[in-house]
């Protein structure tokens, strides 16, 4: 039986996508869907924040730091919902959402 090698980048967007899509289910008012199957994209539900996406991604924006696209941007199915690249390593990844937890919304 041949095991099957994966490159190293491949392993590293893994172990990010794992930690971030943990990390939007333990905030309230967010969620994804777990475990995460896409490259290196997920797509927050904020459908319980009554915020609309373009709404979620600035409040995110001012007061956290963090850059997410609004889902409108990809069409109305888009909406209820925003995307986060997780591109960056697992340290800022968790600084990201330790300054996302202190938004009150989200407590």
């Amino acid at each position: 039986n041949r095991k099957e090698i994966q490159p190293p980048m491949i392993e590293e967007y893994r172990k990010r996508m794992f930690y971030a899509a943990e990390r939007i289910n333990q905030i309230p008012k967010l969620s994804v869907i777990y475990p995460p199957k896409g490259s290196f994209y997920l797509f927050m539900n904020i459908k319980e924040t009554g915020l609309t996406s373009v709404e979620a991604a600035d409040l995110i924006l001012k007061e956290a730091h963090v850059l997410m696209l609004p889902g409108d941007a990809f069409g109305k199915c888009g909406e209820g919902y925003i995307r986060i690249a997780c591109t960056v390593n697992v340290d800022t990844l968790k600084e990201a959402f330790d300054r996302i937890e202190k938004i009150a919304l989200f407590k």
